[in-house]
């Protein structure tokens, strides 16, 4: 049932529980980048078959359930979509402890990679009923903020267990975790109406699949948006899902430092990033509405020499350093361009607008990114020995400059497609 338009407490309340779902939905998602070493070790596979199992089994059916969700969410329930999401990928993260061999493993994979499609655009599609345009850049980066704070948990809280504990209960506890707060979700999150933040919109009801692509994709700002977030994705995951097994190769750091490292480098900063990213364009947009991509093309391309800085360090302390504001960087873009998405979309597409991006963000980001890395890593080895990680993940870094040139492009039509967006609902 939709609910009546809610208090700004209630608001509040609603981005908490969706943030907090993020962070489940991200923790479950990226602790196995910092277990990659005892499960490969234990699984006596390669690096290329750990960069499959930590981004392909996860990414391609992810990518591939994210239209399918994002067309339920514009017709159905998206809190309950959400909740049931959450209670199939945390079982079967869950199950991820026991399972017997790599097959397996990456089979669960999979179906986590589905359950975790209802985490993207049906959340951001709810929240965009509970917050007005002119917030909804800083509600879109609490909610990806949640996943700074997930990758925080994952890298420290799987670092530390998987050394005490082993690999196997990191997923076990994970994954009840999520189980016990599915919940609470269901029950005290109520459903907006569809347009209660947009005055004066007309017709709310979702589109056809085929009519709602067309709709998105006129816009030529938008087609750039998708390939500009796909390629900041792929720089990121290339690095983010490759650094711990980097820092315990090329700096001899055990499971459990390596993810208080990233857990410091990578989580605390990655959520200063986010919500920075919303504030500051939140605060640009009133000079010029194209600050919401040109601030994340700038980002993008400034990461790429703090990143090599971070692989090429001669110590722990100075990677340490140079990681931070690759982290901040990195992540500056999430909240202002998921924004963009939901501000050329109409009422009726803003969910399918959500997961084209996020198909986006997997395909190209951890679809591509973790096994190419693995591929690079397996055969420079043969002449660089433990040194290759730290020249494939480098080379997949060229792409942030890639990306700035397509969010730059965005730029370019934004605002005429914005008004086309407005009109068209």
């Amino acid at each position: 049932m939709n609910a009546a338009r809610p208090s700004a407490a209630y608001r509040r309340y609603v981005l908490g529980i969706m943030a907090c779902v993020s962070v489940l939905n991200v923790m479950d998602r990226q602790v196995i980048a910092v277990l990659i070493e005892p499960i490969k070790h234990d699984l006596e596979v390669s690096d290329r078959a750990m960069g499959l199992l930590s981004g392909t089994a996860f990414a391609i059916f992810h990518a591939l359930a994210s239209i399918p969700i994002a067309m339920w969410a514009d017709r159905w329930v998206r809190r309950t979509i959400v909740s049931l999401g959450l209670t199939l990928w945390s079982g079967l993260t869950l199950a991820t402890g026991y399972a017997r061999g790599f097959s397996e493993m990456f089979l669960i994979r999979i179906g986590v990679g589905i359950g975790e499609t209802t985490g993207a655009s049906p959340a951001q599609s709810l929240l965009s009923d509970y917050f007005p345009a002119q917030r909804r850049s800083t509600a879109l980066a609490v909610l990806i903020m949640g996943g700074s704070v997930g990758s925080i948990v994952a890298y420290l809280g799987g670092g530390w267990l998987a050394e005490a504990f082993g690999w196997r209960t990191v997923f076990i506890v994970f994954g009840a975790l999520g189980l016990l707060f599915a919940p609470l979700l269901h029950f005290s999150v109520r459903e907006p109406a569809r347009g209660q933040s947009d005055p004066g919109a007309a017709d709310s009801s979702a589109l056809p699949l085929g009519e709602g692509l067309r709709s998105l994709l006129r816009h030529a700002s938008f087609r750039h948006l998708i390939l500009g977030i796909g390629l900041c994705a792929t720089a990121s995951y290339a690095l983010l899902t490759w650094s711990a097994p980097f820092l315990t190769r090329v700096h001899g750091l055990s499971t459990g430092e390596a993810g208080t490292f990233l857990a410091l480098g990578y989580g605390l900063s990655g959520a200063v990033g986010m919500l920075a990213g919303g504030w500051i364009v939140d605060a640009l947009l009133g000079r010029d509405v194209r600050w919401m991509v040109w601030a994340p093309a700038l980002a993008s391309m400034l990461a790429a020499p703090f990143a090599w800085t971070f692989l090429l360090a001669p110590t722990p302390g100075l990677a340490l350093i140079a990681v931070i504001p690759t982290s901040l960087l990195n992540s500056f873009y999430l909240g202002p361009l998921y924004a963009v998405a939901q501000n050329l979309a109409s009422l009726r597409t803003r969910a399918l607008a959500a997961a084209l991006l996020a198909l986006s963000n997997s395909v190209m980001g951890l679809g591509i990114a973790p096994p190419l890395v693995g591929w690079l890593t397996d055969v420079l080895a043969e002449d660089l020995g433990p040194q290759a990680i730290r020249y494939s993940i480098s080379a997949l870094l060229l792409v942030h400059f890639w990306s700035g040139l397509h969010l730059w492009l965005a730029g370019r039509t934004l605002r005429s497609d914005l008004r086309r967006g407005q009109a068209a609902d």
